[in-house]
């Protein structure tokens, strides 16, 4: 170590400073990242929380949207060795108003470390708002109206330029996506599913949101690989997921525990109906038009070739199991009040709206801004 000299009150004094540490030995970022929302390219305004999926992780939160995961990398690293292996965890960003946006984390190795160490730098981490529901009446002679959305901008103009809308089409899922799905390999097709009637089964337990086990009354001409309908008794939250396993009694109609490919999006209640079912013929392929993560509630599509409103989707990247939703488009009629509720939206911007009564008249409703920090807002018409 090297002696330096200083004069302090017109003394010398003698200092030997200590070498400094090696990076890796010092507390250092492991991951950060730059959280945005996708639609305003800006920073939350909530508070966001970070959690990660390896031991020794501490989590990181600034202004601004600046976050990440702290720890001593040779503390983390070491056994095996950063220098020769590579290690694989998961980091998860929730924000209040937003999906939590999970990303998979593959780090090293590095050469010559613990003398060298570089943290993974994710940049700029896109945020998918929770989907609100655009609701209201329409006042009008008419004994129907049909609302739809007529156009759509992913981003918010600006006050110096209009650009125009979007050529992408958003559809609406019954539940949220349950694996993170890529532009570059991801296509969405329609897959009608036909329930195959007197053979059903019920659930014996409760299961909540987030689990992946059934418990049925029995196994009947189930395997693995086929398709459950899950609450198929409850349309509003009938989820419809692949088998991944099937264990139980030797004879098939006494109890059973399945594991299913997907957790559940819904709760299931004790003695809800579990029905197999069967897909049909598949449709003509569309490609997704923008990546989606877990739980996004909407697909934006480049095309939308075959897909019927109130039609069921096979979602599949050839990678992990494809996923089956019932889907909606975003053209509703009103009842015979004149009320409305459009499915769920998320990931739009800014959309102009279109409200038909056919010969009583039309109009549209421009520039329409949703508030995604409410989970309804109201939209009323006078034709």
């Amino acid at each position: 170590m090297a002696l330096s000299s200083i004069n302090v009150n017109s003394q010398n004094i003698t200092l030997s400073m200590d070498d400094m540490l090696p990076i890796a030995y010092r507390m250092s970022a492991i991951v950060k990242a730059h959280l945005r929302d996708e639609l305003t390219g800006m920073a939350p305004l909530t508070t966001a929380a970070v959690k990660a999926s390896m031991d020794g992780l501490m989590s990181r939160v600034t202004n601004g949207g600046v976050v990440g995961v702290t720890g001593i990398p040779i503390e983390l690293f070491s056994m095996p060795s950063l220098a020769t292996d590579s290690y694989e965890f998961s980091v998860t960003f929730s924000v209040e108003g937003y999906l939590p946006a999970m990303q998979q984390i593959t780090l090293g190795p590095i050469a010559n470390f613990p003398n060298v160490f570089t943290a993974i730098d994710l940049d700029a981490v896109q945020l998918h708002r929770q989907p609100t529901i655009i609701q209201g009446r329409v006042v009008t002679n008419a004994p129907l109206a049909e609302v739809s959305i007529s156009e759509i901008w992913l981003t918010l103009p600006s006050a110096a330029s209009m650009p125009p809308p979007s050529l992408l089409t958003v559809v609406s899922l019954r539940s949220g996506l349950y694996g993170a799905r890529s532009v570059a390999s991801t296509t969405v097709r329609q897959r009608d599913l036909l329930e195959v009637m007197g053979e059903d089964k019920s659930l014996l337990v409760n299961v909540l949101a987030g689990q992946q086990i059934l418990e049925l009354s029995n196994r009947v001409n189930i395997t693995v690989g086929d398709i459950l309908a899950v609450s198929a008794d409850d349309n509003a939250i009938t989820e419809y997921i692949v088998i991944d396993d099937i264990t139980g009694a030797a004879s098939a109609n006494q109890t059973s525990t399945i594991a299913l490919a997907h957790a559940v999006k819904f709760n299931h209640r004790r003695q809800a109906v579990v029905r197999r079912v069967l897909p049909q013929a598949p449709g003509m392929d569309n490609n997704l038009g923008s990546d989606a993560i877990v739980g996004d509630q909407c697909l934006l599509l480049s095309t939308t070739n075959g897909l019927e409103n109130d039609a069921s989707i096979e979602i599949d990247d050839g990678v992990q199991v494809a996923e089956y939703h019932a889907m909606s488009v975003f053209r509703v009629n009103t009842n015979a009040n004149g009320y409305f509720n459009l499915p769920p939206l998320s990931r739009v911007a800014q959309l102009n709206i279109h409200v038909d009564a056919g010969v009583v008249g039309n109009t549209d409703i421009d520039g329409f801004v949703p508030n995604y920090n409410r989970q309804q807002q109201q939209l009323n018409v006078a034709l």
